[in-house]
């Protein structure tokens, strides 16, 4: 037979020893239903939902409307006896991209990303079905999971490609080596291979070669010696 235990709610051995303990009890039970935010694992690659319900990955970097990732909760559900039990994997979260108007930085989120989950107090899916209309809420739901929005990263180790605001100026590197810095002193520009291009008061250095400014470098200066003055152009340049 059974013993009683086979479905463990969140009620302990003192939830209805008094009756505020009881009362104290049903509002836990009201309260714990209203999701707020949580910690999430990205489950899939970006993707777009057609009209249809067709989904079409979005190329990583490609400059797309935002889409959509399916998110694994992180924090697992508990009764009162501690007994845990994880969450399923929610689908078609939106996600968070710095963007203002037709602008953006896009750096979508990845496979494996850990970030947080917003979730939205009312349904949200007949806003998101119209493009962003005012729209009456797709049903009575009230802060579920499925209206959340995923918000990443929020635990992550060191990047190997960024943008930096710093305190001189800002510096962009890529996962190549290649790197573009600003300061006070002008922008250096540099790549993987060693190339270098500088900016700086005096004019553009190219790999050590100074482009002075006002049209005066090197190669506006330079003089050749054994020439003599006369009405003849010179020949080609020799490699």
């Amino acid at each position: 037979m059974s013993g009683g235990n086979d479905y463990l709610g969140n009620r302990t051995a003192g939830s209805d020893s008094t009756s505020w303990n009881t009362q104290a009890f049903l509002i836990q039970q009201e309260t714990e239903q209203l999701r707020t935010a949580t910690l999430g694992k990205v489950m899939t690659a970006p993707y777009s939902v057609a009209a249809d319900g067709t989904k079409t990955p979005i190329t990583p970097g490609s400059p797309a409307a935002i889409g959509y990732v399916d998110v694994q909760p992180l924090v697992n559900q508990q009764d009162g006896n501690g007994n845990a039990t994880p969450h399923k994997t929610v689908y078609q979260l939106s996600y968070y991209r710095y963007q203002g108007g037709n602008g953006a930085f896009i750096s979508d989120p990845v496979i494996n990303d850990v970030g947080k989950v917003v979730v939205a107090d009312r349904d949200t899916s007949a806003v998101r079905a119209t493009g962003g209309q005012v729209s009456n809420p797709g049903s009575r739901r009230q802060y579920d999971l499925a209206d959340g929005s995923f918000f990443g990263c929020t635990i992550a180790g060191a990047p190997v490609q960024h943008f930096a605001w710093t305190a001189t100026g800002f510096v962009i590197k890529d996962r190549n080596n290649n790197t573009i810095t600003g300061s006070a002193a002008g922008v250096t520009i540099t790549d993987n291979f060693g190339n270098a291009f500088v900016t700086s008061s005096a004019g553009i250095t190219v790999n050590g070669v100074l482009f002075a400014r006002g049209g005066s470098s090197m190669y506006d200066t330079h003089t050749h010696d054994g020439v003599t003055v006369g009405g003849d152009i010179t020949g080609p340049p020799v490699s």
